[in-house]
């Protein structure tokens, strides 16, 4: 049963050993590979060379990069077969693509200044006396009092 095309990904790591230009090279390979097979590019994204989080095929680096495009399902391990005979190509993986709607821009709304509060005066009426004062002389008292003399 064939069906209409469907959206697909293909992101790879080629080998750290190739040069710039040779990375380019084999990126349009696989470009001209989906297209022999039927298939459309619809974008592809050159391969930069990158630090890999885990060793692949003993590698620390590789170059990644990815193509979309559209191909009928059933032409998806012609595509397949071909990149795993691809000696320069470490690592593969082939997925559905997903349309995704664009989202609004979302725009940035500074938040209203709170209104800012003056302090009041603080007048002496105002503070709360918390200790009586004394003077001296009913100070000395007190201590004669507290010292028993």
């Amino acid at each position: 049963m064939v069906s209409g095309p469907k959206k697909y990904e293909i992101a790879y790591i080629l080998t750290p050993s190739l040069t710039n230009e040779e990375a380019l090279i084999i990126s349009g390979k696989l470009s001209t590979l989906v297209e022999e097979a039927q298939g459309t590019v619809r974008h592809r994204e050159d391969p930069r060379k990158r630090r890999l989080a885990y060793h692949v095929k003993k590698q620390d680096y590789g170059y990644f990069g990815w193509i979309t495009f559209d191909a009928a399902p059933d032409i998806l391990s012609e595509i397949e077969k071909k990149l795993k005979t691809m000696k320069e190509v470490m690592r593969h993986l082939m997925v559905v693509g997903e349309e995704v709607p664009p989202q609004p821009l979302r725009t940035f709304t500074p938040r209203p200044e709170s209104p800012k509060v003056s302090p009041r005066p603080v007048s002496p009426e105002s503070v709360p006396v918390t200790e009586k004062k004394l003077d001296l002389e009913e100070l000395d008292k007190r201590l004669e009092e507290i010292l028993g003399k």
